[in-house]
């Protein structure tokens, strides 16, 4: 079970966190604060799962359309934390998405609905490999990429990779959502899950992220 109704949870993270960006380039004048995106004329908020952005009232479709048109205004803007967010943000809207979707049918069947939203997952995902700063991002978005193929030992690879990059970057809100995912994915008698769950907390607990925390209660 998730919680329901719209909260801005990625906007609570303040990217002064991420000390070693702090001499960052001014950003794009198109991109905004996190938990915003882009200014693409609708007010994309968090949606109902870990960092998943939908348009606030609109639904679910409309959210996945604001999403698309961001992705083809954020092309070539400058890479700084502001901008990594917004990809993360993104890559994360299509994710729910798709794991929304394969949970109405067998998830090695792919609707035509999950077939486009794992084509553009995966366009955000190069992406985001292409900034330094984005490498927490990236192995975070591409191991869950690879739980949706069913792939739960790559995925797993792939976010300790991350966790290794989130700690050399110092990036404590990408660190958490990799414990968060790591512990929701382990079986429940996995020695190592609780600890990435309790590491999930410490880490929402400082930046103030009170969704993730919501999120973490219902697992």
């Amino acid at each position: 079970m998730r919680p329901s109704g719209v909260s801005r949870a990625v906007s609570s993270y303040q990217p002064h966190e991420l000390n070693t960006w702090k001499n960052s380039q001014p950003i794009s004048s198109s991109v905004e604060k996190p938990g915003v995106g882009v200014n693409v004329g609708a007010d994309v908020s968090v949606g109902k799962s870990s960092g998943r952005a939908v348009d606030e009232g609109d639904g679910e479709g409309e959210g996945i359309a604001a999403a698309d048109t961001a992705l083809t205004m954020m092309q070539g803007v400058t890479p700084t934390a502001f901008v990594v967010i917004a990809y993360l943000q993104l890559a994360m809207t299509y994710l729910m998405a798709w794991e929304d979707n394969q949970s109405a049918s067998q998830p090695a069947v792919l609707s035509p609905q999950s077939s486009v939203l794992k084509k553009q997952a995966w366009q955000t995902i190069k992406v985001l490999h292409r900034f330094h700063i984005g490498k927490p991002a990236a192995w975070l978005c591409q191991g869950w990429y690879e739980q949706l193929r069913g792939r739960t030992a790559q995925a797993m690879k792939l976010w300790h990779k991350g966790l290794d990059a989130a700690a050399k970057l110092q990036t404590p809100y990408e660190q958490a959502l990799l414990h968060y995912h790591m512990g929701r994915h382990l079986p429940t008698n996995h020695p190592t899950r609780a600890n990435h769950l309790s590491q999930a907390h410490t880490l929402f607990t400082h930046l103030g992220t009170t969704y993730e925390l919501a999120l973490l209660e219902q697992i």
